[in-house]
């Protein structure tokens, strides 16, 4: 590189200004020593010239501005969001197809990210010798399903527990049951002591 030093080989400051004439040209950072930078500087270009980003405070992140340069900014983190709903009283159909259990319909809130779904059902019926089923369905859709037969869940209560991932939306989770035989009744069980409830963590 070519400098016009005045005399003597005195090398006069200068930048690395490719726009300057004799200034150096572009300055090789694969090589570089040393910069008028302070700790923890960064350095970035700004699609001209290299720009110095002084370091930002403990805590801060680096990001992207809106005139797409570095910057430092507070870091974002994750959040989540727990709730729950639960069956208040029993609800009971003698169906013979898929039913949505009245009061036990849960809405996400989250618009982005994803959802830990756990499901508690607690399910009987007055006859043994009946089919139960009953699923979970997103927005309509069936996420997981299960059926019970024979002796249960006669003169007792049956769970179903269930718990997945699925991405967040503001959708709706519903519990839907029948009963194979329409002659005979079944119930989900709501309240404090046997109940049923949808509970989600939304992560963002």
């Amino acid at each position: 590189m070519g400098f016009s030093g005045g005399g003597s080989n005195v090398l006069k400051p200068h930048k690395h200004d490719g726009t300057v004439v004799q200034d150096g040209g572009p300055l090789d950072f694969d090589n570089i020593t040393q910069a008028d930078l302070t700790a923890g500087d960064v350095v970035f270009s700004d699609g001209v010239h290299l720009q110095r980003l002084p370091i930002g405070t403990p805590s801060q992140g680096l990001q992207v501005s809106g005139a797409n340069l570095p910057a430092w900014a507070a870091a974002g983190g994750a959040s989540f969001n727990n709730q729950s709903t639960n069956l208040a009283s029993t609800f009971s159909t003698s169906s013979t197809g898929f039913t949505g259990v009245t009061g036990l319909t849960h809405t996400g809130t989250q618009a982005s990210g994803y959802s830990n779904v756990t499901f508690v059902g607690s399910v009987s019926a007055n006859d043994a010798g009946h089919v139960i089923e009953a699923r979970i369905t997103k927005d309509g859709a069936k996420i997981v399903q299960a059926t019970y037969e024979g002796t249960e869940p006669q003169n007792g209560y049956k769970n179903f527990v269930h718990t997945f991932w699925v991405t967040s939306d503001t959708v709706d989770f519903d519990f839907d049951v029948l009963i194979s035989n329409g002659a005979y009744i079944m119930y989900v069980q709501g309240g404090a002591t046997i109940g049923s409830s949808f509970s989600l963590m939304e992560v963002s």
